[in-house]
C-alpha cells in the first residue's frame, strides 16, 4: 500500500515537472508584476482623507463623552454630602447618566467600525481597479501582492522581484492623479495608524 502511494506521489511530482517545463518553454510570453499593496493604501489620497475625518470625529466624540464623565463624577461627589434618603434618589440619576454614557460609547464604536469598513472598501476597490487596468494595458499575465501584513504576521509573498516589474509607484501615481491640492500625502516610510476611539474605555469612571 505504501509503495502504491509512493508511486502515485512520484507520478504527481513528475506531472508537475512536465507542466513546469512546458510553461518554461512559453516563458517569453509570461509577464509577472507585483505591488506593495499596503504602501499603495497608505499613500492613496483617499486614505489620508479618511484618516483625517476619523480623527476629527473621534476628537469630537471624546470631548462629548468627557463632559458626561465629568458630570457623573460631580454627581458622585455630591452624593457624599447627602443623607441616606437623598443619596438613594441621587443614585437613580447617577445610574441613568452612566447608562447614557455607556450607550454613547458603545454606539460610537459601532459607528466607527461601520465607517471604517465602508471607507476602506472604497479605497480597496479603487486600487483593485487600477491594478487590473495597468495589468491589462501592460500585458501582464499575473500581478502579485508583494507582502501580506496583519497584526499576527508580516511576511513577503514575493521573495524576489526585479524592480522593473514593481508597479507600486505607478499605481500610486495613477490613483493620486486627481488628488485635491489641500491633501498632503505621507512622505515617511512608517505607516500612520488610523486613530480609533479605544481610549474612551480608559476614560470611563469606575463602575462603567
Amino acid at each position: 500500500m505504501k509503495s502504491l502511494k509512493t508511486l502515485a506521489a512520484i507520478a504527481f511530482v513528475g506531472s508537475c515537472l512536465c507542466s513546469f517545463n512546458a510553461s518554461a518553454q512559453q516563458s517569453s510570453s509570461l509577464k509577472i508584476g507585483f505591488v506593495n499593496f499596503d504602501e499603495v493604501v497608505r499613500r492613496y489620497y483617499k486614505t489620508v482623507i479618511y484618516q483625517e475625518q476619523m480623527q476629527s470625529e473621534a476628537a469630537g466624540e471624546e470631548a462629548d463623552l468627557k463632559e458626561k464623565i465629568e458630570e457623573i463624577n460631580r454627581i458622585k461627589e455630591e452624593m457624599q454630602l447627602l443623607s441616606e434618603e437623598a443619596r438613594q434618589e441621587k443614585e437613580k440619576l447617577l445610574q441613568l447618566k452612566i447608562a447614557e454614557a455607556q450607550g454613547q460609547r458603545d454606539q460610537t464604536k459601532r459607528d466607527f467600525q461601520r465607517k471604517a469598513i465602508n471607507s476602506m472598501t472604497d479605497v480597496f476597490n479603487d486600487i483593485y481597479v487600477e491594478i487590473d487596468k495597468q495589468g491589462k494595458e501592460g500585458g501582464y499575465t499575473f500581478i502579485f501582492r508583494q507582502k501580506f501584513s496583519s497584526p499576527a504576521i508580516d511576511q513577503p509573498l514575493v521573495l524576489y522581484g526585479d524592480a522593473q516589474y514593481d508597479l507600486t509607484e505607478s499605481v500610486i501615481t495613477a490613483l493620486n492623479a486627481n488628488k485635491p491640492a489641500d491633501v498632503e500625502l505621507p512622505t515617511d516610510t512608517k505607516p500612520e495608524p488610523v486613530q480609533d476611539n479605544d481610549n474612551m474605555d480608559a476614560e470611563m469612571p469606575e463602575g462603567m
